[in-house]
């Protein structure tokens, strides 16, 4: 609706083989405004165990059409989720709306 962008997101990966560095979902249908970083829901299924006691964030920052996955302890800033972070097989559920450039 007029410049909103709204999206549901479902990723099953099903063997994260090699693959290494930051996981980030990307393709979204417009790229965002330039001014705004827009928080969006996140639910990640098949989570290493060090992650057990974190929250996570998706986050649409400005000028992209990736949404970034982070984490937090609570005691530190915001670090970015790596392949390290989920097992072999998992499942990553993404809704949310954002301003489009």
């Amino acid at each position: 609706m007029g410049n909103r962008v709204s999206f549901q997101y479902t990723l099953t990966l099903t063997s994260k083989g090699t693959d290494t560095g930051a996981i980030a979902l990307t393709g979204l249908p417009w790229t965002s405004h330039a001014n705004n970083v827009t928080p969006v829901s996140i639910r990640l299924n098949g989570v290493a165990s060090g992650l057990a006691n974190v929250m996570l964030y998706g986050l649409v920052a400005g000028s992209s059409d990736t949404i970034q996955i982070a984490k937090s302890d609570g005691t530190s800033g915001l670090t970015v989720l790596t392949n390290a972070d989920i097992l072999g097989t998992a499942s990553i559920y993404v809704s949310g709306t954002y301003e489009a450039a």
